[in-house]
């Protein structure tokens, strides 16, 4: 099964501090972070997490 690899950029610094506690992002630079997935499936399931995670700093 193929990889699939996601990269997220952020809004702010604050945001990408936030996801970054999720232990299998990657921090790319200080507003993207970076992942991979099984599917696109669990890369849709984890952008949906952070969403819901980004209502902390709203």
């Amino acid at each position: 099964m193929p990889v699939r690899h996601c990269e997220l950029r952020t809004q702010t610094t604050a945001f990408a501090d936030l996801f970054y506690q999720w232990p299998t992002l990657e921090r790319v630079d200080p507003v993207t972070l970076a992942f991979d997935a099984p599917s696109a499936e669990h890369v849709v399931r984890t952008l949906n997490c952070l969403s819901a995670i980004s209502f902390m700093l709203r």
